[in-house]
């Protein structure tokens, strides 16, 4: 039997397929920190339909959703993918990259590092990948400690 999936609103800009903790009541922003307690992964594609903007004369959206938009969020059992940070192997574990000067470089999936501590996992990597790809994972938000 699926899970009950909520919609829910960003509290900030949040980039597609990046791991999403909870900002406040059914609101989530991308995960920043290593504290952040993962809840599901962002939506895949972005907000608005591809080359829109260009159409009407802007400039087209990187984001799945800005502060205030409604976004899917994939939760605990679902399958979806998340953009690499790194390398990943099928099976592993990932978690949250926290590293990158800008809001577009966090959020993504890495493995678990070997230094001693606490770790949100997000999921469990489906297949390998190379950084800047699309891994598929099963999501599953738990707390390790290395």
């Amino acid at each position: 039997m699926p899970l009950y999936n909520p919609s829910f609103q960003a509290g900030g800009d949040i980039f597609p397929a990046r791991f999403v903790t909870v900002s406040g009541e059914f609101e989530v922003s991308q995960v920043t920190t290593t504290s952040h307690p993962i809840i599901g992964v962002s939506q895949e594609g972005t907000f608005d339909p591809p080359n829109l903007a260009t159409l009407l004369g802007g400039t087209e959206s990187k984001l799945a959703a800005s502060i205030g938009k409604t976004l899917k969020v994939f939760g605990l059992g679902d399958v979806c993918m998340v953009l690499a940070g790194g390398t990943i192997v099928a099976g592993a574990k990932v978690i949250a990259s926290t590293s990158g000067s800008t809001q577009e470089g966090k959020g993504k999936a890495i493995t678990i590092p070997t230094t001693a501590g606490t770790h949100q996992v997000g999921g469990i990597a489906l297949n390998s990948v190379a950084a800047g790809e699309k891994v598929l994972i099963q999501v599953n938000p738990h707390v390790v400690v290395v």
